[in-house]
């Protein structure tokens, strides 16, 4: 072969490749479609929150009761104390007491409580070792409160001398969680 065929056909296949990639660029050209983008719906989303909160007389310090030398037949005065979901989301109240005999005597099983809280049924004379019983499953929505009330007492019995120079120390926790 010449090398004036060689030329030719060279000629011939750089003119055949330039005609191919000029067809893919107008091909490229005419299948170009608009677009538009625009910002879609947003939002935010936050937790609530559960906040309890105690207080007696308008003050967080929880020492609602505290009596020396009772005898038989005392009975305390009513104790009050507000509890208070001060929280964005609604609540279930539920409590638990702990009753410690601080000498061994027998106080513990004489010691009764009455009481009530808004929107809970009043309870009267429960021995005081089932006090946390007395608070279950009690509703208390966002911003609610619910006002409380306790009486402490130790009535005459036959038994009471096995009480005499005792002491309990009884101790309670609160917890309010998310309603279903």
């Amino acid at each position: 072969m010449s090398i004036l065929q060689k030329n030719k056909k060279l000629a011939a296949g750089i003119g055949v490749a330039a005609v191919a990639a000029a067809a893919i660029a107008l091909g490229a050209g005419t299948y170009a479609a608009f677009t538009d983008t625009e910002a879609g719906p947003g939002g935010t989303l936050a937790a609530g929150t559960l906040n309890l909160d105690v207080t007696t007389n308008g003050s967080s310090t929880i020492e609602l009761f505290s009596a020396d030398n009772i005898a038989p037949g005392y009975v305390s005065p009513a104790r009050t104390f507000t509890i208070k979901n001060s929280g964005t989301i609604n609540g279930v109240l539920n409590g638990s007491s702990t009753v410690t005999e601080n000498t061994g005597g027998d106080l513990d099983s004489q010691l009764f409580v009455s009481g009530s809280c808004t929107g809970t049924p009043t309870f009267n004379n429960v021995p005081v070792t089932a006090l946390a019983t007395t608070f279950s499953n009690v509703p208390l929505n966002a911003g609610a409160s619910a006002n409380c009330s306790l009486v402490f007492s130790f009535p005459d019995a036959l038994n009471n001398n096995l009480a005499q120079g005792d002491k309990v120390v009884i101790t309670s926790t609160l917890n309010l969680t998310q309603a279903p």
